[in-house]
Formats: C-alpha cells, sequence, structure tokens
C-alpha cells in the first residue's frame, strides 16, 4: 500500500468513525491506538527503484569516465545509501547535471564516511591519506622506545661521567615502562576494542585539567558544554517522561552531539558537509547558520530513557521528523513564540554489520532492493524490548509522538532531527557501523583534550563507578 492509499483509508476511517455518534468508546479507543501500528515504513516502489538504478548507473559511469559496461557498474555502498535516501527529484536532478557538477559528487561520495561517523559519534575520522601518515609517525616513535639511553641523550642529557649512573638508572625505568604492563591493572587483551580502551583509559586518568590546557581556535573553556537551564527546559517540556514509553527514570539526550564541533578539524567537516551533503536534501543554509551557534540548547533536547538513549546513541534507531503544526495568530500568523505541535516517529534501524561503507558492489535491482527494502526492523532485535509504561505496549517501528514548543525552537528542532535522520539513515544502511567498530584510536582526529568528567565525555551522574568497568560498555 502507498503512503497516499494509506493516508487516504486513515481519512475515510476517521470520517466514519466521526459521523456515527452510536461509535462505542472501545472501538474508537482501538482505532485510535492503531495509528500506532499503521505509520510502518512504506517499502519503495518498484517504479522508483527501477528509476533510481537508472540514475545511479549513470551517475557512476560518468564518476568512472565511461570506463566500464551499464551492467558492471560497481558503487561503493555508501554513496548507494546516499543516492537511495535522496529524494527522488533530487536525484533526477543530480544525474542531469553530473557534467557540471562531477567533481562536487566525487568529493561528497569521498567524504560520506568521514561525515556520517562525525555526526553519529562526534568522532572524526581520518582520510587514508592522514592515516598512512599517521602510521609512518608511529613507526618512527617505536623505533625511538627501543632505544631509551638515546632518548635520554635526545632530550639534553648526554652520557658523560658526571651522569652515566644516572643516566642508567633512568633508561632502566625508561625501559620497564616500555616493555612491561602494569600488574594492578585489568587491560584487555583482545577483541576489537583494546587498543581504544587502552588509549581512553590512560586518557581519562591523565588528562590533566579544562584550565591547563590551550583551548583550539575559536574555544571557550569558560564555556560549559552541559547547559543546566536548556536541560530543565528540556524535562519541564517534556513532562519529565520519557518521550515514547512515559517511564519516570529519564536522561536527557542530544540530539546532535555537543562535541560535534568541539576542534578546528571537525569545525571544517561540519562546514563543508553543508555543500556535500545537506545542501542535496535541501535547508543547508539553514542549518549552517544554526550549527554556527551554540547547539546546547533544548530543542537539540529530548527526554529519554537510559535504554533508548543508549540505542540512540549506538545509532540502532532514528527518528523522523512528520512535520510541524504551528498555532495561528488571526492577526500576526505564527510568531516565533508560537506553540507548535512537532511530530517525531520512531524507528528500529537495521544496522548492516557485516559491510564495509567504502566496499563496492554491482548495481542492480536485487542488490538495491535489498538495501532499501531492509533499512528498518518492525521491532527490537532479542532482548531490548522496550514496553511503554500507561500499557505494557511494545514500543514499534512507526510510534509518533507530539513535542510541544515555540515556534521558532520547533522549526530548530526540526533541522537538526532531519540532519540526524538522514546520517542514521546512511550509517545504518552502509556498514559504517562496521567501519567504526574496525577502526583504531590512531584512525581518528585527536579530540578536545579537557577534563573528561567535566566536558561531559565521561557522564556526570556517574562519577562514582569504577573508571574501568565504565570504560569496558565504550563503542
Amino acid at each position: 500500500m502507498s503512503t497516499s492509499e494509506n493516508d487516504e483509508e486513515w481519512h475515510e476511517m476517521l470520517t466514519h468513525y466521526l459521523a456515527d455518534r452510536r461509535c462505542p468508546r472501545g472501538d474508537l479507543k482501538h482505532f485510535l491506538t492503531s495509528r500506532y501500528n499503521r505509520n510502518v515504513h512504506v517499502p519503495m516502489a518498484d517504479e522508483e527503484l527501477e528509476e533510481r538504478l537508472e540514475l545511479m548507473k549513470n551517475i557512476q559511469r560518468q564518476l568512472d569516465n565511461n570506463q566500464v559496461d551499464v551492467g558492471d557498474t560497481e558503487m561503493t555502498r555508501i554513496a548507494a545509501s546516499f543516492c537511495l535516501l535522496l529524494p527522488l527529484a533530487k536525484l533526477r536532478e543530480v544525474e542531469s547535471d553530473i557534467q557540471d557538477r562531477l567533481g562536487d559528487v566525487e568529493t561528497a561520495f569521498r567524504n560520506l564516511l568521514q561525515t556520517v561517523t562525525l555526526y553519529r559519534t562526534c568522532k572524526l575520522i581520518k582520510n587514508p591519506d592522514e592515516k598512512e601518515e599517521t602510521k609512518k609517525s608511529h613507526e618512527g616513535v617505536s623505533s625511538k622506545e627501543l632505544e631509551p639511553t638515546k632518548v635520554l641523550e635526545e632530550e639534553g642529557e648526554p652520557s658523560t661521567p658526571q651522569t652515566e649512573g644516572r643516566n642508567k638508572r633512568k633508561a632502566s625505568l625508561v625501559d620497564k615502562s616500555i616493555h612491561s604492563g602494569p600488574k594492578d591493572k585489568k587491560v584487555a587483551s583482545s577483541g576489537l576494542n583494546s587498543g581504544r580502551l587502552s588509549s581512553a583509559k590512560a586518557h581519562a586518568r591523565n588528562s590533566p585539567a579544562t584550565a591547563n590546557i590551550a583551548a583550539p581556535p575559536g574555544e571557550d573553556v569558560s564555556v560549559k558544554w552541559r547547559n543546566e537551564k536548556q536541560k530543565k527546559d528540556c524535562l519541564k517540556r517534556d513532562n519529565e517522561k520519557c518521550i515514547f514509553t512515559g517511564g519516570t527514570i529519564v536522561e536527557v539526550c542530544h540530539i546532535l552531539g555537543w562535541a560535534l564541533q568541539s576542534t578546528g578539524k571537525k569545525r571544517n567537516r561540519v562546514q563543508n558537509s553543508m555543500k556535500e551533503l545537506f545542501e542535496y536534501f535541501g535547508n543547508a543554509a539553514s542549518l549552517q547558520g544554526l550549527l554556527a551557534g551554540p547547539t546546547d540548547k533544548s530543542w537539540n533536547m529530548l527526554t529519554l530513557n537510559r535504554l533508548l538513549h543508549s540505542l540512540w546513541g549506538d545509532g540502532q534507531i532514528a527518528l523522523q521528523c512528520m512535520g510541524m503544526l504551528p498555532t495561528l495568530d488571526e492577526r500576526v500568523g505564527a510568531s516565533p513564540l508560537s506553540p507548535t505541535s512537532l511530530t517525531l516517529r520512531f524507528f528500529w534501524l537495521n544496522v548492516k554489520k557485516g559491510w564495509r561503507a567504502n566496499d563496492k558492489f554491482k548495481v542492480n535491482y536485487d542488490t538495491l532492493s535489498e538495501m532499501s527494502r531492509d533499512r528498518f526492523l518492525p521491532k527490537a532485535l532479542g532482548g531490548k524490548r522496550i514496553s511503554r509504561d500507561i500499557d505494557g505496549h511494545a514500543v514499534y517501528s512507526g510510534n509518533e509522538v507530539d513535542i510541544i514548543l515555540p515556534f521558532e525552537d520547533a522549526n530548530n528542532m526540526r533541522l537538526v532531527i532531519d540532519a540526524q535522520w538522514h546520517c542514521l539513515n546512511i550509517w545504518a544502511m552502509s556498514g559504517a557501523a562496521t567501519d567504526f567498530a574496525l577502526a583504531k584510536p590512531e584512525d581518528f582526529e585527536p579530540d578536545y583534550c579537557g577534563d573528561l568528567l567535566q566536558v561531559g565525555v565521561l557522564p556526570a551522574s556517574e562519577h562514582g563507578i569504577d573508571i574501568d568497568q565504565w570504560l569496558q560498555g565504550l563503542p
């Protein structure tokens, strides 16, 4: 059933119930609750998928300088995900203008992994050239580490008769610190996250206070990352309950992460993403203006329970903005303070964990159908059931909630929700989640190195927990 047919059936049923005053209350209640079952994702029609397939083949062949036959066209999974998510009219426009914007499209495809990873995790993954430079610099450090006495000499303390004994003792200590690990700490010895875990532990224990570190250009260390007033405003707006379950044990969550622009390189990537990604979906100028200022605002926050917060941060759920309905003043229309209802629709994402974002695959109807058809899961996978407190019903894909907030704030929330929606869908469809899981600490640009507890990297509400235990849960 198409979206329009679904809407027509909905309006027909609503008209029927409103017209019949004899309608039992139980039936009306059943009809209204059926809204949660009707808002499921409508699969892409075959005709649209076939048209997208031809457009994508033409785009990729132009990028390949027509060196590949139509039947053998290959595209990266992340570029294909982008094209499937793009509005059809916009994809047609890209294909028709491909000769004039060849360089822009090529750049956009190449940087998609960096962009969606940053928006999803607030981590900036390095491009291949930067990774190679980092690898070479690490190899140079390793060769130095094998000669501790030489290190001391290079640091300005040459081996002389007066210092020979002292240097030997220091060299012995350096050698031990390099070639032996701590005996009294729990160390992850294997697995994808062992390197990241060790790095994070060292950073968490050894980071100096924020006041002692030079802030990145344009960054004010006196500004707190977490705005308590805005957090309280968010809780008040959402009645201090999880917006999807109604539960009262809640956390305030940022829609776009607070550390999204915590370094100069991240800010540059956000700036470039406006042209490379969001321009194709519209509202790039508005989003760019919004992200140029502080984003630690209540319009960039929602109230969720802890499990939903964790799943959202893990990229396993996404929220889609279904529209805004402002309260209009007959004299002036919608003012910035007009109460406005913003409708959010919930989806469980089908995260492709066996794929890699920049792996190429043959573009045909079957492969695109698999990517498009399986974007969402109807409900949570086993062990992650989320239920509404009021009736115990599970939270399914398609559930909707209305957030009431001033018109200007509602428009801002719509922009950041849309950005979250596009990035999380590309992240899940393409296999970018696998790239992130397999990445090593040195594959990422350094983050802002403040006090991890103070700036919010470690949860402020959990200062008392064992740091090793908390770090084991890092993604």
